[in-house]
């Protein structure tokens, strides 16, 4: 677990796929119920952000191989990742937002660090108290 007390698995993949608390809560929506079709209007009903702000997050997470859009019939999204390992890391985050909520959007919206900078970091000496 990074100190966070989230796993670091799941640190990288909410940082590298989740942009927005909005976007986050598609996803762990859709991801709630993976055998269900969501049209834009059932998803806004449940995040009551607005209809093209979600279908915007919907996109998204389709663009990212995260859902998967109907091909036929009305406009439907479910949650179908194209990778098998991240059904499961959805599944850990969707319990760190749970129990972490504050923690999982900072994390969303802090700057990211970058590489050199967290190498670096790992060299600075502490004084104790």
């Amino acid at each position: 677990m990074a100190d966070s007390g989230i796993p670091s698995e799941v640190e990288r993949f909410l940082t590298t796929h989740i942009k927005s608390v909005e976007q986050l809560e598609v996803l762990l929506l859709l991801s709630s119920a993976p055998e269900k079709d969501w049209s834009v209007a059932a998803v806004y009903q449940v995040i009551k952000s607005s209809e093209s702000s979600v279908r915007d997050r919907l996109d998204e997470l389709v663009s990212q191989g995260l859902l998967q859009r109907a091909a036929t019939g009305p406009l439907t999204y479910r949650f179908a990742p194209t990778e098998k390992a991240t059904s499961p890391l959805v599944a850990e985050l969707a319990t760190a937002y749970k129990e972490r909520r504050v923690r999982i959007v900072q994390l969303i919206y802090s700057p990211p660090t970058s590489a050199a900078e967290e190498f670096a970091n790992a060299f600075k000496l502490r004084r104790d108290k």
